[in-house]
């Protein structure tokens, strides 16, 4: 994977990581001085909120992602993507709320409880207005995550001080709705740096009618799905008692649920573009790296938390000896059983994020939780109101495991061309060894290590934190461990060592390149030949030997000081407009790229007269370019000054090139060579003493470059 995906990533865990630890922070407390009654009133309250605000959505979330990523580049068209999206949802919002009011006052269990329905239905109507998918489809992961961590961190502040018994369920939430207000707000603020609230394009509702009526099903029965369980269980148990158990359990797997939909902000966008450019090998991998990083983490959270399932739930409810009067008694089986859905679950979200949506094929998504639900419900009733009518919690969650299955099944089914390779390979496997010895150790000292705390005087609950955090530390470290001798890729691709294999482009440190980049200029003037024995072993990690010059890399810098700054040739076909003239001069004109014009000022280019589709370069170096894929989206008082800022640039004494600095600057505009809508593969072609020797191709440039070597009979 590029930089830029691993760096989203990482943020995304991070995030997701903090948010955890305030969680944690919050809901043990709430457990503790709000009791299981009040904790069960909430979480049903909320479960019936929910449904209303997936109706609020209509499934513009995912579709709203998908559009502005296409127009992301155009502020007047992204304005008017994210215009449209925000009216349709305004609508749906105030039906939404509308209906949700005509079912609290007429059903008895709901208007009882009218207050905390009320307070919670803040969250999806200032959700109408957060514009979060915006900030999806932009890849702003940092800013979402720093938004996210204070938002939370104030919130649990809040409920620190202000919920101290049974009677403060309002305030609590009260100060949980907020969070959503207060993330609308800064949504709000910071929209306006990339798009604009005011009207300069039509509207087009008809062309989202269709795949908004698919993904609202899709998203409806989601939410109706997700929630089943707990409402079905809300029902059978009228004192909400095991509601409490059951969202104790579940909150120790949702953690793990988080970090995983947390990375879809990360990979959804990038699998859309690449299937809609036809990238079939990035979207491949892509999917693997994804499904890699679920089972990295899952897997060995499966093996733990089912180890350390009662110290967990314990934890996060206060009831150390889980005795009948402190209620959620049930937790710990019920966490024990819905470890399952960790990786049921978050594989199932991968397949509809990253290959359904990108592929238009919703509606196999539709058909799997539509059979889900229905399966969900009767399971639930069978095993909560029937088989375990005493512990409906139980029942309810074995419903719900057995119907991850099925989806999970299905989904594998109707996607194996995609899925498979991603999923059953050998790297896979050993995550899966590596997590059987985290299981088979968590067993063995489990008990031992709680005998000991609590023989030696320490109380129950002091115990458990220190079973749990020594456990968990022991576990990362045989894990991570095992994973290291087995060659693990996620593990290795960490490794300075094998990214850098693997892609050449990542061989700069950047954070060493910025502690020196102030004294380039001083120490090429001072000396030459010690700036580029420093940046070879810099690049390279071999010495730099002007004597011997073995190295082909290393002859590479003797010519670059000593002999291409004398020879005229070498500068004329270093540079983009003379080599065209060498070129010609060879007769062999017929082989150049057809050219709209050389320029020495951007200002004297008339665009007017180029294609749609153009590339402009300067003639005087590298990495300065502008590939034009459409002429309409051109923000050309931005390019002006990149190009003019181009122009000055002495690039010869800027990389110590010199031959370079000979060339005139320069802008030449080419034909923009495509295949199948993406750059075309590069194939150059290396020639010692008059012979051709090796091969360099580059691929996947703008996606994710790659550079290969091979001898010229195409040997690696």
């Amino acid at each position: 994977m590029n930089d830029r995906t691993r760096t989203n990533v990482i943020i995304n865990i991070s995030r997701t990581l903090v948010l955890t630890i305030l969680s944690f922070m919050t809901f043990p407390w709430v457990c503790r001085y709000l009791g299981s009654a009040q904790v069960g009133i909430y979480t049903w309250c909320n479960t019936f909120v929910l449904y209303f605000l997936v109706l609020a959505k209509v499934g513009i979330p995912n579709l709203a992602i998908r559009e502005c990523v296409k127009v992301k580049d155009d502020k007047e068209k992204l304005s008017n993507k994210v215009q449209t999206f925000f009216l349709i949802q305004m609508i749906t919002t105030l039906f939404s709320f509308g209906l949700m009011c005509s079912l609290v006052f007429t059903v008895p269990d709901l208007k009882n409880n009218n207050e905390v329905i009320f307070l919670l239905s803040i969250n999806f109507l200032s959700g109408a207005f957060s514009f979060e998918w915006l900030f999806i489809a932009l890849e702003k992961q940092f800013y979402m995550s720093v938004r996210s961590i204070a938002v939370l961190a104030l919130s649990t502040l809040l409920i620190i001080i202000f919920v101290t018994n049974p009677g403060d369920i309002y305030i609590y939430a009260l100060i949980t709705a907020s969070v959503t207000l207060v993330t609308t707000v800064a949504n709000l603020i910071y929209s306006r740096k990339f798009i604009s609230y005011k009207k300069t394009m039509p509207y087009e509702f008809k062309q989202y009618i269709k795949p908004l009526l698919v993904l609202f099903s899709i998203t409806l029965i989601i939410s109706f799905y997700n929630q089943t369980d707990t409402f079905i269980l809300g029902f059978i148990d009228k004192g909400k008692g095991e509601v409490a158990s059951y969202s104790v359990g579940v909150k120790g797997i949702d953690i793990i649920i988080g970090i995983i939909t947390a990375l879809s902000t990360v990979f959804i966008p990038r699998a859309a573009i690449c299937y809609a450019q036809e990238d079939k090998k990035y979207f491949n991998r892509l999917n693997k790296y994804s499904v890699n990083i679920c089972l990295f983490i899952v897997l060995p959270a499966i093996a733990t938390m089912t180890m350390l399932a009662s110290p967990i739930t314990a934890l996060i409810s206060g009831n150390y000896d889980f005795s009948e009067g402190l209620g959620y008694v049930n937790a710990p089986a019920v966490l024990i059983i819905l470890c399952s859905m960790m990786v049921t679950y978050s594989i199932s979200d991968i397949i509809y994020g990253q290959i359904l949506l990108p592929m238009k094929k919703e509606k196999y998504y539709l058909y799997a939780l539509l059979g889900g639900t229905i399966l969900n419900i009767a399971l639930s009733i069978v095993f909560g109101a029937v088989v375990f009518k005493d512990k409906p919690a139980i029942g309810v969650a074995i419903g719900t495991a057995v119907t991850d299955l099925f989806i999970l099944v299905y989904l594998l089914a109707v996607t194996w061309k995609w899925i498979s390779k991603a999923v059953f390979n050998f790297n896979s496997l050993k995550i899966l060894i590596a997590t059987l010895l985290v299981l088979m150790m968590t067993f063995i000292i489990r008990d031992p290590m709680h005998n000991l705390l609590v023989g030696n005087g320490i109380s129950v609950a002091t115990s458990y934190i220190i079973e749990l955090v020594s456990i968990v530390l022991i576990d990362a470290i045989i894990y991570i461990g095992v994973l290291v001798l087995l060659k693990e890729d996620l593990v290795c691709s960490f490794s300075r060592k094998r990214r850098v294999n693997n892609n050449p482009n990542l061989k700069e440190n950047k954070f060493k390149r910025a502690l020196v980049s102030p004294f380039r200029g001083l120490v090429k003037c001072i000396s030459k030949k010690g700036y580029i024995s420093y940046q070879y072993k810099y690049i390279t990690h071999h010495k730099l030997d002007w004597k011997g010059l073995n190295r082909y890399t290393e002859k590479l810098q003797y010519l670059r000081l000593y002999v291409y700054p004398k020879n005229d040739l070498v500068s004329k076909c270093a540079g983009r407009v003379g080599v065209r003239e060498y070129v010609k001069e060879q007769g062999f004109d017929e082989l150049l790229i057809k050219t709209y014009g050389v320029f020495d000022r951007f200002e004297d280019i008339d665009f007017s007269k180029l294609p749609n589709q153009f590339v402009l370069k300067c003639s005087h170096g590298c990495a300065m370019n502008y590939i034009c894929y459409d002429k309409s989206q051109i923000n050309y008082e931005g390019l002006k000054k990149k190009f003019n800022k181009w122009l000055k640039t002495n690039y010869g004494k800027k990389t110590l090139e010199l031959h370079y600095s000979k060339i005139k600057p320069q802008i030449i505009i080419e034909e923009l060579m495509l295949e199948n809508g993406k750059l075309p593969t590069e194939y150059k072609i290396h020639v010692f003493n008059g012979k051709a020797r090796n091969l360099y191709v580059v691929t996947s440039r703008g996606v994710d470059i790659r550079y290969n070597n091979y001898y010229i009979d195409w040997t690696p």
